[in-house]
Order: C-alpha cells, then sequence, then structure tokens
C-alpha cells in the first residue's frame, strides 16, 4: 500500500480582499490610466488628481513618489 500526500497550494491572489479597498483601487487605476493616454506628464496628473479630489487607493493625497510608484507597480 502506497502512502499519499494532500497538498493544497493557495496563491496570494486567492486572499480575501477587502471590496472597498478593491474598488478604489480599481478606480485609481482608470482616472489614471486615463491621464497617461493624454501624454500628461506624472507632475501634470499629480495636480489633476489632486484638483478633482481622487484620492490614492489608502485615502491620501497623491504626490509625485506615490504615483510614479503606482504607475511603475500597475505597468502603466
Amino acid at each position: 500500500m502506497s502512502k499519499s500526500i494532500k497538498v493544497v497550494v493557495k496563491h496570494k491572489s486567492d486572499a480575501a480582499e477587502d471590496p472597498e479597498l478593491t474598488a478604489k483601487h480599481d478606480e485609481a487605476l482608470h482616472f489614471v490610466q486615463g491621464l497617461r493616454k493624454k501624454g500628461d506628464n506624472v507632475k501634470v496628473m499629480v495636480d489633476k488628481l489632486n484638483e478633482h479630489g481622487h484620492l490614492r487607493p489608502d485615502g491620501e493625497p497623491w504626490d509625485y513618489d506615490s504615483l510614479n510608484s503606482f504607475i511603475h507597480d500597475e505597468k502603466i
């Protein structure tokens, strides 16, 4: 008789996410993609996002470094 081992692999994406945080992230992604399509540079995008009250997914206003890292993380 052979012994068997049962293995369950969970991926990071399988973890339950907060739907509110996911919605905020998707909204930020949508606005940043729209501004990138217009050809705005990062400084202009920061000004436009903050001017219109579009906050980062964590609820803070955008700054140059946070927007630049968001763009690189999302590969926009």
